[in-house]
């Protein structure tokens, strides 16, 4: 199967909602990003997801000589395979089940989740999984993990250029009951304006943020249903798959935050320190 671009040369110039597909886009507000960049925020009027239809700066924002602004990515690795863990204990994933990482970075989400036992793998068009390099995937379908009991994507949809057809070509990946987990920080109209931080105009790089009915149409046209967890994290199942009912998420959020009070206990799953260097970058 054809690899999908996260992000590409071409942009994006989008005249309806790329989330819902239909939705017509009204502006919200105006910003520049990368200090040079205009960019118009539209809202949808259909799904309430906020984008940016047109863009043509991705080559600037992703180009080899800028500083990488992402600090609190060891972090997050570590929040994420406790997360999935809890997920195990509860059932949502099978114990030593297998798992692809997309947009998967330097590998250490891959290689936290290959040291608890998971079937782990990791797909990144971009850029070489320093970290476990032997488990990288060239492609999300036909490869050699084969068809996988769950697909992750830490801090990536809002990257997207048309996450309708990125999230479409994980679907032939999974396997008949698998899910895809999400963490991206959704869109309130109601909450957020052009001063929300998870804009990042500093960077260029976040030009997708959905709301949480964004997200559900946006997995309907996938043929998948949307189940909104604890702690930021968003699973996409079949239909027919399985399901996080109420006792479910219950159990998940208390297993996942006794096992993130157990890890800030030895200084891990804390993310004030990456956040203030992070700061320092954007002023420096």
């Amino acid at each position: 199967m054809e690899t999908v671009e996260t992000h590409s040369a071409n942009d994006r110039k989008a005249i309806s909602c790329p989330v819902c597909g239909t939705g017509s886009l009204r502006l919200k507000f105006s910003r520049v990003v990368l200090g040079q960049h205009d960019a118009d925020y539209c809202e949808c009027e259909t799904c309430g997801s906020l984008v940016v239809p047109n863009v043509d700066w991705l080559a600037d924002a992703y180009g080899g000589d800028r500083v990488d602004p992402d600090t609190g990515t060891a972090q997050r690795s570590i929040i994420c395979s406790l997360f999935i863990r809890a997920m195990r204990y509860v059932g949502l994933v099978p114990r030593g089940g297998r798992v692809l990482d997309f947009g998967a970075g330097n590998g250490l989400l891959v290689r936290l989740l290959r040291d608890q036992g998971f079937d782990a793998w990791g797909f990144d068009k971009h850029t070489t999984m320093t970290v476990c390099r032997n488990w990288q995937l060239d492609a999300m379908a036909g490869n050699e993990a084969g068809r996988v009991d769950m697909i992750t994507a830490v801090e990536v949809f809002e990257h997207l250029v048309d996450p309708h057809d990125v999230l479409q070509s994980m679907v032939p990946a999974l396997a008949d009951d698998g899910a895809v987990l999400l963490r991206t920080t959704l869109y309130d109209g109601s909450q957020h304006d052009e001063s929300w931080y998870y804009l990042e105009q500093a960077y260029g790089q976040h030009i997708t943020f959905y709301s949480r009915e964004g997200l559900r149409k946006l997995a309907e046209r996938c043929g998948l249903q949307a189940t909104f967890l604890p702690f930021g994290f968003h699973m996409l199942t079949p239909r027919s798959g399985k399901s996080a009912g109420g006792l479910r998420r219950a159990c998940l959020f208390v297993l996942s935050g006794l096992l993130f009070s157990m890890a800030r206990g030895i200084g891990l799953c804390d993310c004030s320190r990456s956040s203030i260097d992070k700061t320092m970058i954007t002023q420096s």
